[in-house]
């Protein structure tokens, strides 16, 4: 599955569970038999788009993707303050996440792929400003034909950091040009 296709997924996810009725705030935090799970972060957003989407956007919460077998996690999944994520936030699939709409009209659903077996890496990103949606991706690693620039996933850390990451915009919404992405998010699993 491409890298867009899956933030496609997982915001038609976050729209279907919205048109069933709000949920709750965010916890500020999934506890799991794993942990409690926690994310943080800012990143800077430059780019035309930023007049209608803000000039940065606040990370909150964070699911993380574990298959089966494998030592790290492969899929990020990061959240503003429009968004909540239910249950542990640790999943073996991605599809299994469970998202709590907070605001429809101001989320932000943020997805990091890494695979470092094959060395593909990207982001693919959904974000509502006011009702206004702009569609973001883009992937590094060969044979994809794109590239991002810098981004640095540091699993013994738990940073994703953002080094003028460059996502390209989905013409079918909102979004006008290409955002460039700067910052670093944190994700910490506590016991």
């Amino acid at each position: 599955m491409k890298l867009r296709d899956c933030a496609i997924l997982l915001c038609l996810a976050l729209c279907a569970t919205a048109c069933g009725g709000g949920g709750g705030g965010g916890t500020g935090g999934k506890t799991g038999e794993e942990g409690i799970v926690r994310a943080s972060g800012r990143l800077s957003l430059i780019g035309p788009d930023a007049s209608f989407l803000g000039s940065s956007v606040e990370i909150t919460d964070v699911a993380l993707e574990f298959p089966p077998g494998a030592g790290d996690a492969r899929t990020l999944v990061f959240v503003d303050r429009g968004t909540g994520i239910m249950g542990s936030g640790i999943v073996e699939d991605v599809s299994q996440i469970d998202f709590d709409p907070i605001d429809v009209l101001n989320s932000l659903i943020l997805v990091v792929l890494d695979e470092p077996a094959s060395g593909i890496s990207g982001v693919s990103m959904a974000m509502v400003r006011g009702g206004q949606t702009g569609r973001y991706s883009c992937t590094n690693g060969p044979g994809t034909g794109d590239d991002c620039g810098n981004l640095i996933v540091d699993h013994a850390n738990g940073t994703v950091t953002f080094d003028m990451v460059q996502v390209e915009f989905d013409p079918d919404d909102q979004a006008t040009a290409d955002l460039i992405l700067d910052g670093v998010l944190t994700w910490t699993i506590e016991d």
